[in-house]
């Protein structure tokens, strides 16, 4: 997984200069899977944009993708995004799943739950922390 995100090397352009990109590191708190490793992560609250990355999405989509950004209170943010077309490994068949990411800047704590569309069950949940980093779209 961290060539995935070798490529997220220290580059930024003065026009990138609002942008806070984040690289983080998540542990699964269940044993379902669907919790990344390594997430990277960058917004802008002054454009209210965002823009992710994890393995799902390098299999599935291929680039980063755009999340949806909102201040959740003064101290932390909520990003979602949804990746769809993931196959199942014990079934033969595709889901989408809705990812959403809360993030404490000044702590760097994230946790994150996934919304697998079509199964009622308990979403998988992780945590982890994200340290700043400058980020280079691969």
């Amino acid at each position: 997984m961290r060539h995935v995100f070798a490529s997220l090397a220290i580059v930024v352009s003065t026009a990138a200069q609002a942008e806070t990109s984040f690289y983080c590191t998540l542990t699964a708190e269940s044993r379902f899977g669907w919790i990344p490793e390594n997430l990277g992560m960058r917004y802008d609250e002054t454009t209210n944009t965002a823009t992710v990355f994890d393995n799902a999405i390098k299999t599935y989509v291929g680039k980063p993708i755009a999340a949806d950004l909102k201040r959740r209170d003064a101290k932390s943010l909520q990003l979602d995004w949804t990746v769809d077309g993931i196959e199942l490994s014990n079934a033969n068949r595709k889901v989408s799943a809705d990812y959403s990411v809360n993030f404490w800047p000044d702590t760097g704590r994230v946790t994150m739950q996934v919304y697998l569309k079509g199964f009622d069950m308990l979403p998988p949940k992780g945590s982890g922390t994200c340290k700043q980093m400058a980020w280079r779209d691969r």
